[in-house]
């Protein structure tokens, strides 16, 4: 409550500087909501289209009621509150076992999961809120056995085939709005591309939907020519590999070769292709698929 034209900002951050002001070095800046009153009692204002992962909220411009002076012109802050946004989704999937760190342990598994599902999969809530699509296999089957994701699985297989370029590469994010010119990867990698073919695979498996396949056959048919076409002597030698593996050039892959990781994914895809092609009784596919497999 407060005059009308006063201004309450807030600012939102995952960490502090030293003297207690937001820092928002590792989640994004400069990030913060502005709401200018109308001076009719008490007002309450949410954002819309936006999340913001934090821990602490800077608030200007307003005071709590209980510091409040009726002789100053500033706004006062009745309350505020945090809310936790996720999709509605059932939770279908639980554990408990006698070992209560590993209760507690699983119990933040679910919020992570939570809090990094929304319209997309991200990667992370304070910043990484790209739909990466390596998320929706490696990390799909944990999802499924936790909650109800049939519908959203359907939207990020439609989001992947509205995304897929014409000469059939699936990119890393689907909704695609990539910037990134500085790696290749970050476009164009096996591991996260494959999520065209492995994630309905792994829906349908959960679900015993078969539109999950017959739907996206014709996308993963398509990345799959794309990948055969990037191959030198039947492998591949591009993409992200073993992403942040632990080493002294950091960020790259290191311990393990682009090319090893790349080409197992690819020959993961080609023996996922060939049981979708006899499921959906395209003999000829499955017989190909069979013969580049080997």
């Amino acid at each position: 409550s407060g005059p009308a034209g006063a201004s309450v900002k807030l600012t939102p951050c995952e960490v502090l500087f030293e003297d207690n002001t937001p820092n928002q070095r590792s989640s994004g800046s400069p990030y913060f909501w502005t709401y200018t009153l109308k001076g009719d009692g008490v007002e309450e204002w949410t954002p819309k289209f936006t999340i913001y992962g934090f821990r602490y909220i800077q608030v200007e411009g307003g005071v709590p009621r209980s510091l409040a002076n009726e002789q100053e012109a500033l706004p006062v802050v009745e309350d505020i509150r945090g809310d936790f946004i996720y999709p509605e989704m059932d939770l279908i999937g639980d554990f408990r076992c006698s070992n209560e760190l590993f209760n507690r342990i699983h119990i933040l598994i679910r919020y992570s999961m939570a809090s990094n599902t929304k319209s997309v999969f991200t990667d992370c809530p304070h910043r990484e809120k790209f739909g990466w699509l390596e998320e929706t296999h490696l990390i799909g089957p944990a999802l499924m056995y936790n909650y109800d994701l049939h519908n959203l699985f359907h939207k990020v297989a439609g989001d992947i085939r509205d995304s897929q370029r014409d000469n059939g590469l699936v990119a890393d994010i689907a909704p695609e709005y990539v910037r990134f010119g500085y790696h290749r990867g970050f476009i164009d990698s096996p591991e996260w591309g494959s999520a065209s073919i492995i994630t309905p695979w792994y829906a349908y498996k959960k679900y015993g939907d078969i539109s999950f396949l017959r739907n996206n056959y014709d996308v993963m048919q398509r990345y799959l020519n794309y990948l055969t076409s990037q191959t030198h002597h039947c492998l591949l030698h591009h993409g992200l590999g073993d992403w942040l593996d632990v080493g002294p050039k950091h960020p790259r892959s290191q311990n393990t070769s682009v090319s090893l990781v790349a080409s197992s994914i690819y020959y993961y895809d080609l023996m996922i292709m060939e049981k979708i092609a006899n499921l959906l009784d395209k003999k000829e596919d499955a017989a190909r698929y069979a013969a580049q497999k080997a």
